[in-house]
């Protein structure tokens, strides 16, 4: 045990020789980064958030694997007529919708606000947002299946 705790601080002294934290790898530099909801029918769900880059004193872009991502995304927002996407902290630039349809075919991307087809569905939606401000700020891209059922 001695030794794991040993060998564990040398790492985290030769990061913080060479100008990296560990600190900053996980929590994004210090900065907060804010929430992505969404709310359908009074509930609410969880986004599956994944981060695209950095910029600032450290940039740095991030690449994702699509088919990961959609098998990450494991519930469905039911659409309702009080459907809201909320976002909550700070932000820089605009906010992007996207949606796709189930195999990830683009219907349209980033547009500045979310239109959802008339007809019924089961769709893959991105919201993609920068936190923080013009000087220094990450990306985010947050995913939800969402399904719309005909209406009668």
């Amino acid at each position: 045990m001695k030794k794991l705790i040993s060998v564990m601080f040398i790492l985290i002294f030769a990061f913080s020789l060479c100008g990296c934290s560990v600190v900053e790898k996980f929590t994004g530099g210090g900065k907060t980064v804010g929430a992505v909801e969404v709310v359908s029918g009074g509930i609410s769900f969880e986004t599956y958030e994944v981060k695209t880059a950095d910029y600032g004193k450290k940039s740095a872009v991030y690449d994702y694997d699509v088919d990961y991502v959609k098998n990450s995304l494991n519930v469905t927002v039911p659409y309702n007529q009080d459907f809201v996407i909320q976002l909550e902290g700070e932000r820089t630039g605009n906010v992007s919708y996207s949606l796709y349809d189930e195999n990830f075919a683009p219907y349209y991307e980033n547009n500045s606000f979310m239109t959802l087809p008339s007809s019924s569905g089961n769709w893959i939606c991105k919201v993609s947002v920068n936190w923080g401000d013009e000087n220094e700020f990450s990306s985010y891209d947050y995913f939800f299946r969402l399904t719309r059922a005909e209406e009668n």
